[in-house]
């Protein structure tokens, strides 16, 4: 389990923060792109990436968890699950989920070997994101740099 109060310099330290220059405007794709680095970091395979969407296609957008937030995930990673970790995906503009009515512009995707992991990645993800302007300082950063000084404002005392 990632720590909510170290959650945004975990990203960053373990190369899981990544901003999206081009125009995404299929949520299918803004997945995949979400989980680049959890495939190239072999945390997780393209089956799992595949669940992800496929879950989002039977159940609705429910992985929109707030304004402009998703956290795209899949109960059973199982074997396509090599460790537990979430990832940061920053999109430069929104990206639409049920024909334009919702979108989201952070990303975080989540990753578990194991469901208690996964509820627990869940638990600190809502702790970080109930932090009083955290969600819209992130949707105002443009590179990395702006996002070290979010987490440098967010870091615990």
């Amino acid at each position: 389990m990632i720590l909510f109060v170290n959650m945004l310099r975990y990203f960053y330290e373990n190369d899981l923060v990544n901003y999206v220059e081009t125009t995404i405007n299929d949520w299918r794709v803004a997945i995949e792109e979400s989980s680049r680095h959890l495939l190239e970091k072999r945390i997780i395979d393209h089956v799992y990436v595949e669940e992800m969407i496929r879950n989002v296609e039977e159940h609705g957008a429910y992985i929109l968890i707030a304004p402009h937030v998703a956290m795209p995930h899949a109960m059973q990673g199982g074997s396509h699950v090599f460790d537990t970790t979430i990832s940061f995906t920053k999109m430069n503009v929104p990206v639409p989920f049920e024909e334009g009515t919702k979108s989201a512009s952070l990303f975080f995707t989540l990753a578990a070997k194991e469901p208690k992991q996964h509820l627990e990645n869940i638990q600190s993800l809502s702790e970080l994101l109930m932090q009083d302007g955290l969600i819209e300082e992130l949707l105002a950063t443009e590179t990395i740099e702006d996002y070290q000084m979010v987490m440098e404002k967010y870091e615990p005392i």
